[in-house]
């Protein structure tokens, strides 16, 4: 039956949390048995921490050996990454920043001190949690985190993921943000403004069934970047590629030229002649715009062609050497090149 099913999905890949309750569950292995698909482990960071409460460690160690435990288990499966369930544990309303050394060891002290429960050690302390979370950044690996509707222990008002944003902003380790509703909009406008998180709004469909899915599918796409390999190249930045772009219905040009802007965020880098460094691809409207881009505002793009930039002071190249059919030297070169950067700029600025 299982097999039956699965195969069915054509899932091509599956990544297996196994912090919950594994015993007695498929394995990872088994399931790529079943289903002749490939699988990968993904360590969850709290059962980390449970486990290293049970085989015991000292509070003023707690914050290293974690770490250790946590590269450790990660190493011992192949773990293609980690998954955080602070959802559950403490809420996503915690402070951003990295835990002091004393800080932990006195949350672990508190923790240690009050034992396993009945159903054995769980981690719900805030600076643990995010100890965890800083170790995962360290570790590199793309860390996953539940979000929004779950069980009865979960308060829904402290599942919000936009309540992760002082965090997000200090790391560019992936994130993916799991489930999501009823925040899938807030999830999506995370995706969308830092380019390391990404979200999955697929048991939707068991919440909510197939046609109500629908529209939180299409929610959670208003903003989020259609794959992960248009990377900084998103229309939300400019919209020059709005609906109508390049087109003249009185047939007055027929196209217009595409002018890509390259930033650097963190790192200088250099970009060589005719490197290819992006691809567009283009899809069709479900009907004609009612009104084309640029029209009635004059816009600079609109019908543009390969020619310099409205910042720039056109060369008057009316008169002299180039106007008689001469060719131009490499000094007159360099003295159009100048005098298209306008006054104020000597060589000696180069």
């Amino acid at each position: 039956m299982s097999r039956r099913f699965l195969a069915a999905t054509g899932t091509a890949r599956y990544l297996v949390d196994t912090g919950f309750n594994p015993s007695g569950l498929t394995t990872p292995e088994e399931l790529s048995t079943l289903t002749g698909s490939a699988t990968d482990h993904v360590v969850r960071l709290e059962s980390v921490a449970e486990q290293l409460a049970t085989d015991g460690v000292e509070p003023g160690e707690f914050a290293d050996r974690f770490a250790q435990e946590l590269a450790a288990s990660v190493r011992a499966v192949g773990a293609v990454g980690v998954k955080s369930v602070a959802a559950y544990r403490t809420g996503l309303r915690l402070d951003p920043r990295r835990p002091g050394s004393a800080e932990v060891a006195s949350a672990a002290a508190r923790w240690l001190e009050g034992g396993p429960g009945t159903g054995g050690w769980r981690m719900a302390d805030p600076v643990l949690q995010r100890l965890s979370m800083w170790a995962a950044v360290d570790l590199g690996k793309p860390i996953q985190f539940h979000i929004g509707f779950g069980d009865a222990d979960i308060r829904l008002s402290e599942v919000d993921p936009s309540l992760l944003t002082d965090w997000l902003v200090q790391h560019r380790v992936p994130v993916m943000l799991l489930h999501c509703w009823p925040y899938h909009r807030e999830a999506s406008y995370l995706a969308c403004i830092h380019a390391n998180v990404h979200l999955d709004v697929g048991s939707v469909l068991h919440y909510l069934g197939p046609r109500r899915a629908i529209p939180v599918f299409a929610e959670a796409a208003e903003m989020t970047p259609f794959a992960e390999t248009s990377g900084e190249l998103r229309t939300h930045y400019a919209g020059f590629f709005d609906p109508g772009f390049g087109f003249d219905p009185a047939g007055g040009f027929t196209g217009s030229t595409a002018a890509l802007e390259v930033r650097a965020h963190d790192v200088p880098f250099m970009v060589e002649d005719r490197q290819r460094v992006c691809k567009l691809t283009f899809e069709r409207m479900l009907e004609p715009p009612t009104l084309l881009y640029g029209q009635g505002i004059g816009s600079n793009y609109q019908g543009q062609t390969e020619t310099l930039g409205k910042h720039f002071r056109r060369p008057d190249w009316t008169s002299g050497p180039a106007a008689a059919g001469t060719r131009r030297d490499a000094a007159a070169d360099n003295t159009n090149q100048l005098e298209l950067l306008g006054p104020g700029y000597d060589s000696e600025q180069r």
